[in-house]
């Protein structure tokens, strides 16, 4: 399938998990793909060869969301690409710490990497894309942390509540320049995030509980990546796409 041939997509935190599947997946999509990578050289050149085998142009770029600079350069790279037309905010932290533990420092770092860097990211491409004309897509990765209690957890499940609130907003402002904005909620995912935290028990007791009875892959979360970034999802902005597997509902 080409449903993606002619654009440039910019994945974050693509070494690994989501953002490996979708990097992945999009570049099956046809379009080229950026990997940005933050500290796994070896693991995203693996994806990148992933997406070349495919027969799609790929380039990685290192680099932290949470630093302008390392955006800034990630976009300079993706002008050799032809330009960033298609973003996938999927750079994100959960280091658990209960509230009570909690510093400014430790706040201050989910936020800046989570919805800022979010933020960078999308701001720079819709300033190129309005200059240039063209329209494009932008995929924000929030959580179903935000839409339920999330055990140490609060600093996380704010900044994912925070993606929701700034995917509406930024929506309606860059409507008008074809530029669409729509996030996803996932569940638990089968990745290295839940395992940091949490005891394989744990784990299974919580897929237990999913009504169609296990935790997503990240492939299951790249699809509905690649929904919101085709032409199929071309009457669709601001929404939030919960995919739990019937967990939550609202």
């Amino acid at each position: 399938m080409t449903t993606l041939q002619g654009r440039v997509a910019l994945v974050t935190g693509a070494q690994q998990g989501i953002g490996k599947a979708i990097a992945e997946a999009v570049g099956r999509e046809g379009a080229s793909v950026l990997i940005q990578y933050l500290d796994d050289q070896a693991a995203a050149e693996e994806v990148c060869s992933a997406v070349n085998s495919v027969g799609a142009e790929a380039q990685i770029v290192q680099g932290d969301v949470g630093i302008r600079s390392d955006c800034v350069r990630a976009f300079e790279v993706g002008q050799t690409l032809g330009g960033i037309d298609l973003l996938v905010n999927n750079a994100g932290i959960f280091p658990r710490c209960s509230f009570l533990d909690l510093s400014d420092d430790d706040w201050n770092q989910v936020q800046n990497i989570n919805v800022v860097g979010g933020f960078r990211c999308l701001q720079m491409m819709a300033r190129e894309l309005i200059e240039q004309g063209r329209s494009g897509t932008a995929v924000n990765l929030s959580s179903v942390a935000f839409f339920r209690n999330s055990a140490r957890g609060t600093h996380y499940a704010a900044s994912k509540g925070a993606i929701v609130g700034f995917t509406r907003s930024v929506s309606t402002e860059l409507a008008p320049h074809g530029i669409r904005v729509n996030a996803i909620a996932p569940g638990i995912v089968d990745t290295a995030q839940p395992r940091d935290g949490m005891t394989e028990e744990e784990i299974n007791a919580a897929s237990e509980l999913v009504p169609l009875g296990a935790m997503a892959t990240p492939e299951e979360i790249a699809d509905v990546a690649i929904f919101l970034s085709s032409e199929a999802s071309r009457h669709m902005t601001g929404q939030t796409l919960q995919v739990n597997g019937g967990t939550n509902f609202s």
